[in-house]
């Protein structure tokens, strides 16, 4: 926000974008801003924009091409890289930087700002081109301590005053930055590194789903496996057999899903989707499943009903997770299992593989 406005633009900032998404269109026309931050939502006409000359979203490529085929033809679209210790933004695509830059990349470093990767075991140690490893920067933008958390800050903070960020990322040859995800988020399946950011990207340009997160739990086989919680759209339909198919046909297999979970509440915290409590929901429904691997019974007043009811993913508010009037049917004893949730408003299915 500050560089917009250090370049003289009009900043419009939405909330409750289902609600202003109109107003936000309204506003920028009025305003003739030639910056703004406007997400795709209904009421969004990019003929209304003509005046916008650049948007900035953070997202993964395949979102990104989405977003721009929705903007004005002569509206760049341009992403970053920022966290709050950073005072916002670390690096940022330059405006007249190539197309697939701009889609596929997270720019370079702002001026008075130094960006490397490092081995996340080594946090000392660069990474070489291309190689994934732990984004750190240092600059006039760093931080100096988190409040009254001495251990924290020295943990954060390391040797000339390089802040490590625990996300994953690569550098190219010519110092472009590209994000991959959260390093305690990375699934290890089969031996195999897998980002959960992909495979929500992936999930997330489906034409039903509105939106998708991806945790593991555990697998005898594979060590770890990947699920997705999806929300779909409003009206949207899809099943789980039918997302699973889309990732396989579009990832390799040991990134696809192994089991989709339809969910319409997210467990939060102030600004984010907490995924420990989504891991905690999957680990809890594991080991309920190892004490009894023969018992196929899925109904609401079972051990897995009360699993559910009992895990409180949203902080005290009632679980997401656990409805009234839905009845489940499992069959545990073939190679894919098939739960079908069925009540008077919805019908859900869940596929194991």
């Amino acid at each position: 926000m500050l560089l917009a406005l250090s370049a003289t633009a009009i900043v419009v900032i939405a909330l409750l974008w289902e609600v202003l998404a109109p107003r936000v269109a309204e506003s920028v026309d009025r305003h003739r801003a030639r910056r703004a931050r406007v997400p795709s939502a209904p009421g969004y006409d990019p003929g209304r924009l003509p005046s916008g000359k650049t948007v900035l979203n953070v997202a993964p490529a395949d979102t990104q091409r989405v977003i721009e085929s929705l903007l004005p033809q002569e509206t760049v679209l341009l992403t970053d890289f920022g966290m709050t210790e950073g005072a916002g933004m670390i690096t940022v695509t330059p405006r007249d930087a190539a197309g697939e830059d701009r889609l596929t990349r997270n720019g370079t470093p702002l001026p008075g700002i130094e960006v490397r990767v490092t081995n996340p075991e080594d946090p000392k140690t660069n990474q070489p081109n291309d190689m994934p490893g732990e984004i750190q920067f240092r600059g006039i933008n760093a931080f100096r301590a988190y409040y009254k958390n001495p251990a924290e800050t020295a943990a954060t903070i390391i040797d000339d005053g390089w802040v490590r960020t625990g996300d994953l990322g690569t550098l190219d040859s010519r110092g472009q930055l590209l994000f991959l995800g959260r390093i305690k988020d990375v699934l290890k399946v089969g031996g195999e590194n897998v980002s959960p950011l992909e495979v929500e990207a992936l999930l997330s340009i489906h034409p039903a789903v509105h939106m998708a997160q991806v945790v593991g739990r555990p697998s005898e086989h594979y060590g770890e496996e990947p699920v997705a919680f999806v929300e779909l759209v409003p009206g949207g339909q899809a099943t789980a057999a039918e997302l699973i198919a889309f990732c396989a046909a579009n990832v390799a297999s040991y990134k696809v899903p192994r089991e989709i979970r339809f969910i319409t509440d997210w467990p939060m915290s102030a600004t984010k989707i907490q995924k420990f409590r989504l891991r905690e929901l999957l680990l809890r429904c594991h080991e309920a499943s190892l004490r009894a691997p023969n018992d196929v019974r899925c109904h609401p007043s079972g051990a897995w009903r009360e699993l559910m009811a009992q895990s409180d993913l949203s902080g005290g508010s009632p679980n997401p997770f656990a409805r009234e009037g839905t009845g489940l049917l499992c069959h545990g004893s073939v190679a894919i299992q098939v739960c079908l949730t069925s009540s008077a408003m919805e019908q859900l299915a869940i596929v194991r593989y």
